[in-house]
Formats: structure tokens, sequence, C-alpha cells
């Protein structure tokens, strides 16, 4: 028997959620790190979400 088939866009939107994810990483943590976002407000303005 063969495994059951696994619908493509389950694992296509998975994997473009992954990838937002990590890009605005970088972001984020420098803007933290440096003291530019010091509360949630101001880090989701400067980055645009």
């Amino acid at each position: 028997m063969s495994a059951p088939a696994v619908p493509v866009a389950s694992t296509g939107s998975a994997r473009t959620k992954l990838e937002r994810g990590r890009g605005a990483l970088g972001p984020a943590l420098e803007l933290v790190h440096t003291g530019r976002a010091p509360t949630r407000a101001v880090l989701t303005a400067e980055l645009g979400v």
C-alpha cells in the first residue's frame, strides 16, 4: 500500500508562512537590539506589519 497523498496547497501555505517569518526576523531583532523598537507597537509600525 502507498502512503496517502498530501495536498499541495497545505504544504505550500506552510512554507510561505515560514519564509515570511524568517524574512522579518532579522530586521525585527535589529530594531529590538539597537533600542529603536522599545515596545511592540513601535516594532510593528517600523516593520510595516
